[in-house]
């Protein structure tokens, strides 16, 4: 396949891109690499950010300024960050979700994780393989690396597809998908 979006809408650019950032290392690397941060205040003293323009090339074609922030993976009240962003609510069968899980983000010391509205049913049957992969994650690798770049359970998650725990997308699914965006 090609680097080229295959609709209109981001969710449907259905080309696992290289090198799109979920989890940065602190905010010199998301203000360097990624885009330059609204910082927006809420609850009792915590900090998101919203990015007001967009610079890493890959992270744009996979969202857009209103689509997404980036958070602490430790924050509890992150709706109410998202609120507070002004970003679209989900509604409906999406929920939001740290695209990164939050405990492999914690035990792999990145310190903002992009928040993305995401289909409810793939969401949190991938929670299932994050857990193994938080248990897993090897962190003398991880801190050396300032941005963490998705992998296929990240753009399952973006697209709605539901991850298996020891494989990666069925045949069925991939088909689907393609139908769906009218890549097939």
């Amino acid at each position: 396949m090609n680097d080229e979006k295959t609709s209109n809408d981001p969710r449907a650019a259905l080309v696992v891109t290289k090198g799109v950032p979920v989890a940065v290392k602190d905010l010199q690397t998301l203000i360097s690499e990624i885009g330059i941060p609204e910082k927006i205040p809420f609850g009792d003293g915590e900090v998101a950010y919203r990015l007001k323009s967009i610079k890493h090339k890959a992270f744009k074609k996979h969202f857009g300024l209103d689509d997404h922030i980036w958070i602490k993976p430790s924050e509890k009240r992150y709706k109410d960050a998202w609120n507070k962003a002004g970003c679209k609510s989900p509604g409906g069968a999406f929920h939001l979700d740290h695209l990164h899980s939050k405990a492999r983000a914690i035990k792999e010391n990145y310190k903002y994780v992009v928040l993305y509205p995401c289909p409810g049913g793939p969401n949190s049957s991938a929670g299932h393989k994050e857990k193994l992969l938080a248990a897993s994650a090897n962190i003398d690798t991880a801190t050396k690396q300032p941005i963490y770049f998705a992998e296929e359970i990240h753009f399952c998650k973006m697209w709605g597809c539901y991850q298996h725990l020891n494989r990666g997308l069925s045949d069925s699914e991939v088909e689907r998908l393609l139908k769906e965006y009218g890549v097939a």
